[in-house]
């Protein structure tokens, strides 16, 4: 009976001292845990904050050329004095605008958030989607890579603390706030997490992703001048590619002249008409495999898939 007790009182000790290891096993875990937790918190929000910037430069894409009776597809240029406010020049990288102005004088805000703790992001873009390109299109080319990933029209940079030997504020010295090629301009890697040599976060756009925007501006542009040409034409849409171009170059039908002048309908335009029903078309352009169809009389346009 006692050596049964005692085995028991043994046992039982056993189970103790187990679950005593595993409660303070625990307890290191989750404060460890909760120590990361602002890291992570961090961590999270900031990328929050890129991608509201992300999508407000694509929102700017869609809608600032209109504005200046450009095309779109175009971003805003880098902000090369610390004014706040873009600059187009031969510089792609610097940091990012605050605000962009209309041409009405109206300011439009970016981001701000960092201007005025030395943190503003910094931002590149190729010069075929500049604000100022002269001819901007789905055959634009996004020169940039992100962790060697081609295709990126513009990137969004937040970098880290400050490594060994980057003295800061110093808002024009790049290299005092980005690392190795970051710094370059062309080639950017997406740090993941701090480490001693590279800690930039960089947030891309690619060329497909600001096309996807602007094909739907300029779907909506020849969508009103084949609503114009229509009735003016037998109550039809144009019954196949030749008299869809022709169409929008007749000066009766008001076509925006950066269609022609921008390239729009320069390259392949798949352009699909139903013989079984007038009031109906199909386009498609370059490098974007998004299919439009326009019904006459109808507002909508409906499109699938949603990205090229």
């Amino acid at each position: 009976m006692r050596v049964g007790l005692l085995k028991k009182q043994k046992g039982a000790v056993l189970i103790l001292m187990f679950v005593t290891i595993v409660m303070v096993a625990m307890t290191v875990v989750l404060s460890a845990l909760n120590k990361r937790d602002p890291r992570i918190k961090a961590s999270i929000e900031l990328q929050q904050e890129l991608q509201a910037v992300k999508q407000t430069l694509l929102a700017y894409s869609l809608n600032y050329g209109a504005d200046f009776g450009l095309g779109p597809g175009r971003l805003p240029c880098p902000d090369v004095s610390n004014t706040g406010a873009p600059t187009c020049n031969s510089v792609n990288l610097r940091r990012l605008p605050q605000t962009v102005t209309l041409s009405s004088g109206t300011p439009v805000a970016i981001n701000n958030t960092y201007a005025g703790i030395d943190e503003q992001f910094w931002y590149a873009v190729t010069p075929a989607f500049k604000s100022n390109s002269t001819s901007l299109n789905t055959r634009s080319v996004g020169a940039f890579t992100v962790n060697s990933v081609a295709g990126y029209a513009a990137v969004i940079i937040a970098p880290g603390p400050p490594l060994s030997g980057q003295s800061r504020p110093h808002n024009t010295q790049v290299t005092r706030y980005l690392e190795g090629s970051n710094a370059v301009g062309t080639a950017f890697v997406d740090a993941g997490a701090d480490t001693d040599t590279l800690n930039d976060r960089v947030f891309g756009i690619t060329a497909k992703e600001v096309m996807s925007m602007a094909t739907i501006r300029v779907a909506q542009a020849i969508k009103t001048v084949l609503d114009t040409h229509h009735p003016n034409n037998g109550d039809s849409y144009p019954v196949d590619e030749a008299s869809f171009r022709a169409a929008m170059l007749l000066p009766a039908n008001n076509a925006p002249s950066w269609l022609a002048s921008e390239d729009w309908l320069g390259g392949t335009i798949a352009y699909t008409f139903d013989p079984l029903n007038d009031d109906q078309v199909k386009l498609e352009f370059d490098s974007c495999n998004i299919v439009f169809q326009f019904d006459f009389g109808v507002t909508t346009i409906s499109r699938a898939p949603l990205a090229c």
